[in-house]
């Protein structure tokens, strides 16, 4: 049997007709000495000149694991079902730890800097070279590894023929870090934790007592556990993401460690990616926190035709089916195969139909049905009005009343509870998102209800909420919820949208959909003065929902979600919100023709 990392010895050829290692691990050195660890998995039983299409994914959260006895019986390793798959049809596959990570050397001073994107060309180089690689290599992930394949798409690299980045980011600021302009502050906590865990080799500091007992740390490569020993004292030397976020509040806020976010998020290399022109496939999930508005806003964004974008019931991950009319919360897509197609066509050049098909395949929750369009949202939408009225109604006709208004009190207490939308973007649980407590939380919240519908509707797109308000504070944080109601009074959270008031000047609009932007910059804050009505757009996030027949749309307005959220009013404070004929307050429903 061949010594298991045969390949890392540059002199050591494989003679024709001799058999290689299905699996073996491997440093491969960068131009500055940085070494970058790899697992390679190869078909079973390949034969020197063997040549294969490739899979390259770029992981911040351990290429394998170490696991301990007798976890390593059971437990499984990342992406272990998604690599079979692969290699099953044909395909070498290669994982990177990337710099500052895992096995890997050297150390980390953000997230994808432009060392980390260097090192991405420098292994599709050495990839390439190999004597398994036909030359054709595709680029995958799911969260931060799929932002790496979309950051290696814009490099305009020969061998790199598609990339799949599924479930992640597209805008740090807006999409993850400070949606709406308010600190995300559970997320870059929790998350931060983490990535502290991983690289100091101690899960405790993360998991518990548990996770240490269960993994020693990342798999070393055989032979060269110095070079770990190396690796693991680089690492101290990363940077904190939960400090570094907290030190800004703008988009273009410096941080201490003099970066600003934009200066490493995948949105900023859209231009290249055009230019590079390769097929891209991103996916995501209703519930997927704010990471359905990150692949719509990616899918628009890109300008030629060998795109797709599939949008399903699911959290981050699509780990569970989150519908709230599912029979299961279990998931009856299979993401291996519909990605093996899209690589199959680019990579393989198997006329497979997949570039025949619409653009964008999305699910509607409540009616439980696939559809399908050549953009999102689709053409056939119906922008529906509904004004804020007397006695908290949502209603079709706009309101006489000369001057009226409703009067909320904020304490600081809401929140969506511990398994929303939110929780799942750092979920290593795998626990059901699902909003169980949405009737207690509307108790604490300003409502508006719309009559019951007389059929059901099918709204798709994003909302956009129009409100004339006063706050007694220098400045506020606005939560915006839409949930439907049945006959008999349960509810059902549909979608939501936040927005910092300083921040909430609108800057431009989506060119289809009319869906409000804002820059977040310095430039445009805008004063808030407590005596002065402000008027202000919110765009809800993304979904496809029915609203069944005989039931309603519930608008909610709140000033917190303490769960998740780092709030600008720690003390509460006093919203009033007008609703009269020159103060139009609205809810505009996307619902399909």
């Amino acid at each position: 049997m061949l010594d298991k990392n045969w390949w890392c010895k540059e002199s050591n050829t494989p003679k024709k007709g001799r058999v290689i290692e299905d699996q073996f691990s491997r440093y491969i050195t960068m131009k500055d000495g940085v070494k970058i660890a790899l697992e390679i998995y190869l078909p079973e039983k390949v034969y020197y000149k063997e040549k294969f299409p490739c899979i390259l994914l770029q992981t911040r959260y351990y290429r394998e694991f170490d696991f301990r006895f007798p976890f390593n019986l059971f437990l499984k390793q990342p992406n272990e079902k998604m690599i079979k798959e692969f290699i099953r049809n044909g395909y070498a596959w290669i994982t990177a730890d990337v710099r500052g990570s895992g096995a890997s050397t050297g150390y980390r001073k953000s997230e994808w800097s432009k060392k980390e994107l260097g090192d991405a060309v420098e292994i599709l180089d050495w990839i390439t070279k190999q004597s398994w690689c036909d030359g054709n290599i595709g680029a995958a992930g799911v969260s931060y590894d799929g932002a790496c394949a979309e950051f290696l798409a814009s490099q305009n690299h020969k061998s790199l023929k598609a990339v799949a980045p599924i479930f992640s980011v597209y805008d740090l600021y807006s999409d993850i870090a400070y949606p709406g302009g308010i600190h995300f502050e559970w997320f870059t906590r929790n998350w931060g934790k983490a990535n502290r865990a991983l690289d100091a080799m101690d899960l405790s500091i993360a998991f518990g007592i548990l996770g240490k007992l269960a993994v020693k740390g990342v798999k070393p490569i055989k032979g060269y556990e110095k070079i770990l020993d190396n690796a693991k004292r680089d690492h101290e030397k990363n940077w904190d993401v939960h400090k570094e976020a907290s030190s800004i509040k703008l988009r273009d806020d410096v941080s201490k460690y003099n970066i600003k976010l934009d200066d490493f998020s995948p949105h900023n290399r859209t231009k290249q990616i055009n230019r590079a022109k390769v097929p891209f496939y991103t996916i995501s999930g209703w519930w997927d926190g704010a990471y359905a508005n990150s692949s719509k806003k990616k899918f628009q964004a890109l300008k030629y035709n060998t795109k797709k974008l599939t949008l399903g019931p699911w959290d981050h991950g699509g780990h569970w089916n989150v519908s709230p009319y599912r029979k299961t919360s279990k998931i009856h897509f299979d993401f291996n195969r519909e990605l093996i197609r899209f690589f199959d066509r680019y990579l393989k050049n198997i006329k497979n139909g997949i570039e025949d098909e619409k653009k964008v395949h999305y699910y509607t929750m409540g009616n439980e049905v696939w559809k399908e369009a050549d953009s999102f949202p689709p053409e056939n939408i119906l922008p529906t009005k509904f004004y804020l009225r007397e006695g908290n109604q949502l209603h079709p006709i706009p309101p006489n009343e000369r001057s009226a208004s409703d009067v909320f009190i904020n304490t600081n207490q809401n929140g969506t509870g511990e398994r929303s939308r939110w929780n799942s973007l750092f979920n290593p649980f795998y626990k059901k998102s699902f909003y169980k407590h949405r009737k207690n939380d509307l108790k604490k919240s300003l409502v508006y209800r719309t009559q019951s519908f007389s059929e059901d509707k099918d709204l798709t797109g994003q909302a956009i909420v129009t409100i004339y308000l006063k706050v007694d504070a220098p400045d506020a944080d606005i939560f915006v919820y839409l949930d439907e109601t049945d006959e008999l009074g349960r509810i059902s959270y549909i979608t939501e949208g936040c927005l910092r008031l300083s921040m909430s000047k609108v800057i431009s609009r989506d060119r289809t959909t009319k869906v409000p932007i804002q820059s977040f910059l310095k430039k445009d804050l805008i004063h808030i003065d407590k005596n002065r009505i402000h008027r202000v757009e919110i765009a809800l996030l993304p979904i496809s929902y029915t609203i069944k027949k005989g039931h309603s749309l519930l608008l909610s307005l709140c000033n917190s979600d303490k769960d998740h959220f780092n709030s600008i009013s720690e003390n509460g404070l006093k919203m009033e919100v007008y609703r009269n004929h020159t103060h139009l307050s609205e809810l505009i429903v996307p619902f399909e023709n």
